[in-house]
């Protein structure tokens, strides 16, 4: 029997709704500070904030911690009041963000049951790297104690732009609009549309209902955050609760693998050795392995560009698996640095950091990565190596504005 992966959920807004004053950068977004944090309140101070209800990934583990959650529980249970649930419902998204690029999302419940964080698992929603366990941990423990929770979590699913949104886009013409407004520190332009047609709500859930080992999504943002509830999850079955409670499901943002920039690679800078040393070292490996090496594009071969200084050549690599770039390299420099332990590597996010980082007798291979091939990789691989995909910036994060409650009320 099918099981959906996600159910429409109850969210919760305040009454007075403003965009630019309410909505905030994801909480596990790259370049959180605790001075940006107290920017963002000072930028919003008198109006209701999502950002004294959340606490960003990167104030987890600070003498202070402790401190900033007992107020962030503080001002979410003054907040409650302020807040409304509206109609059950999955909300529509359009973000057009500051370089032009317009991404759609649909705000839904995700079935905890349908994930598994594990390497190897076959749920239908699995995790693509591994996780930092620490912040897991801070992550349940915060999900136990807060009444309300937000979503700095973002998923991809299987499906293209059409076959997710089409109905959606048609339905946003007929309907009115939820709310709009600009988001700070560069965030975009937001749009969102709240779905009361039960024709349209049951195609959506059935659409992720998922055919057993069969690989449905997986989280480009929150992973830890998503982590983390699903292992309260687990420790609250262990105590006896009902298949029905609350903690069951999370509040989740999901976009198509499809769309474009949904994931940006991670590069990588090796340590100790020549451009060239490293091409032949490359070549060899993958001759061994199987894989065909060309110098020029060819279909379905995955793009590796090498640079040392002012020299820049591009390898096209085609194995049998179809892995995304990154699983080979990763293989190759196991393999390599096991060898020759007086070599390095590092991820680098940038091409012009990387660039740079190349004058010094170092050599940088540019990586590619689509959220398809992303997709393709987990379900090949079980897993994709460590900093395969950039953390999104502040300004490209999923912004954290709608709610659910955690009471016990509705899912």
């Amino acid at each position: 029997m099918k099981t959906s992966c996600i159910l429409p959920p109850v969210v919760w807004l305040p009454k007075q709704l403003s965009v630019s004053s309410w909505a905030v950068p994801g909480a596990t977004a790259a370049g959180w500070s605790a001075e940006l944090h107290q920017q963002i309140l000072d930028m919003q101070s008198g109006q209701p904030t999502m950002a004294e209800l959340t606490l960003p990934s990167a104030l987890l583990h600070r003498v202070d911690t402790s401190r900033r959650w007992e107020q962030v529980l503080e001002q979410t249970k003054k907040s409650l009041p302020e807040l409304e649930p509206l109609p059950r419902g999955y909300l529509y998204l359009r973000r057009t963000t500051a370089s032009g690029v317009l991404r759609e999302g649909l705000i839904a419940l995700l079935d905890l049951e349908q994930y598994s964080f594990e390497p190897g698992n076959t749920k239908p929603v699995r995790q693509p790297v591994p996780l930092a366990v620490q912040q897991v941990i801070a992550r349940a423990k915060m999900r136990e104690e807060s009444p309300l929770e937000g979503s700095p979590i973002r998923l991809i699913c299987k499906y293209n732009q059409e076959e997710l949104f089409s109905s959606l886009r048609w339905y946003s013409e007929q309907a009115p609009c939820l709310y709009q407004g600009e988001l700070i520190l560069s965030g975009g332009h937001l749009q969102a549309w709240l779905v009361e047609d039960s024709q349209l709500e049951q195609q959506i859930t059935h659409l992720f209902a998922s055919k057993d080992g069969e690989l449905v999504m997986v989280p480009v943002e929150g992973q830890e955050a998503l982590a983390g509830a699903a292992a309260h999850w687990q420790c609250c079955k262990e105590e006896g609760a009902d298949l029905d409670s609350p903690y069951r499901y999370c509040l989740v943002e999901v976009g198509s693998a499809f769309a474009p920039e949904v994931v940006k690679p991670m590069h990588r800078l090796v340590m100790g050795i020549q451009g060239l040393v490293l091409e032949q070292q490359l070549r060899t490996w993958c001759r061994e392995q199987g894989i065909e090496v060309h110098s020029h594009p060819v279909e379905q071969a995955v793009p590796l560009g090498l640079m040392y200084a002012s020299w820049e050549k591009w390898l096209y690599l085609k194995d049998k698996a179809g892995l995304p770039g990154v699983c080979l390299l990763e293989a190759f420099l196991a393999d390599y640095l096991a060898l020759h332990p007086m070599c390095s590597r590092d991820a680098v996010q940038e091409k012009e950091e990387l660039e740079e980082l190349t004058q010094y007798g170092h050599t940088g291979v540019l990586l590619t990565l689509s959220g398809e091939q992303l997709l393709k990789g987990i379900q090949a691989a079980g897993v994709m190596p460590a900093a395969s995909f950039a953390p999104a910036s502040i300004a490209e994060s999923r912004f954290e504005l709608e709610c659910r409650s955690l009471m016990g009320l509705e899912r």
